[in-house]
């Protein structure tokens, strides 16, 4: 099944939340940003498994070329974000921590955060 889904991945060793962010939206939608907003973290579960998702918003985005993942099939869309947050309440975008990362950002926007 395909997923809809923000640019994530793993934190590689030695790496903060900010530089996986910054390596992850180059490598799967080839862009740099050059201003990064944190906007909050959360946890996948309460169980055992404790994944923590760390949200950053990106903005004054230019392209970067290069290579991405071989190993990933990505189809990038490019969407407004009310019709973004219209997908998430229509059950087409079922990845929680994308709804989570969408959603802070419409709220960090719709209060001028940013």
């Amino acid at each position: 099944k395909e997923y809809l889904e923000l640019p994530a991945g793993y934190i590689e060793d030695k790496e903060i939340p900010l530089e996986t962010a910054k390596r992850e939206l180059a490598e799967e939608v080839h862009l740099k940003a050059n201003k990064w907003i944190f906007l909050g973290a959360s946890y996948m579960t309460a169980s055992v498994f404790k994944a923590k998702h760390n949200f950053f918003l990106a903005t004054d985005l230019e392209e970067k070329h290069g290579k991405g993942d071989p190993t990933e099939k990505i189809t990038i869309i490019k969407k407004p974000l009310h019709d973004i947050i219209d997908l998430i309440m229509d059950k087409k975008i079922e990845n929680g921590p994308t709804a989570t990362g969408i959603l802070l950002a419409d709220k960090f926007l719709k209060e001028g955060k940013i």
